[in-house]
């Protein structure tokens, strides 16, 4: 059951948890102590099942919970497991590079396009990440009409490295 954990740990972006890297300007070695800290209670207090106001603009699917945002905080709050984390940080970051160089896209989530909410003023859909950014990924309709042959496009996250598929019927 631990290298369940230590996985889960490795794929978490603390970071983004934690709401320190929603511009992705945010850099591993960068945040303050002081940074952390206030993000992390305001982090709580935006997802404590007692605290958070609920929102209509709000997602289930952009929540974290108290468990995973203690983790995050203990992790980036120690200097020593901060270090580790960083550095197993970079090498995935890397890593995910070196995979959208040859043309693989790595993690993504399977979505139709049904579930992503469309926009009618501009013929584009878009749905959230769980990094915040909005609109986190969007599609027009000139994207579709590429993909038509593969009734699939993949597309990127504007606020983090996460990427989803799509998928559609042509008519």
């Amino acid at each position: 059951m631990q290298s369940t954990d230590n996985a889960s740990q490795v794929l978490t972006d603390h970071y983004a948890v934690l709401g320190l890297n929603k511009s992705g300007t945010a850099k591993p070695g960068d945040v303050s102590e002081e940074d952390l800290k206030t993000a992390y209670h305001q982090t709580l207090l935006r997802y404590h099942p007692d605290k958070a106001q609920k929102t209509a603009h709000r997602e289930a699917s952009a929540t974290y919970s108290v468990d995973q945002i203690l983790d995050a905080y203990r992790t980036l709050s120690s200097p020593s497991t901060k270090s580790s984390y960083d550095q197993n940080l970079r090498q995935r970051s890397k890593q995910n590079w070196l995979d959208k160089d040859q043309g693989r896209n790595t993690g993504f989530e399977v979505f139709d396009l049904d579930e992503l909410h469309y926009h009618e003023s501009d013929d584009s859909w878009t749905k959230s990440c769980r990094c915040g950014a909005i609109p986190a990924y969007r599609i027009v309709e000139k994207q579709l009409t590429a993909g038509t042959e593969e009734g699939e496009i993949v597309v990127q996250c504007n606020g983090c490295s996460l990427f989803i598929k799509v998928l559609f019927q042509t008519i």
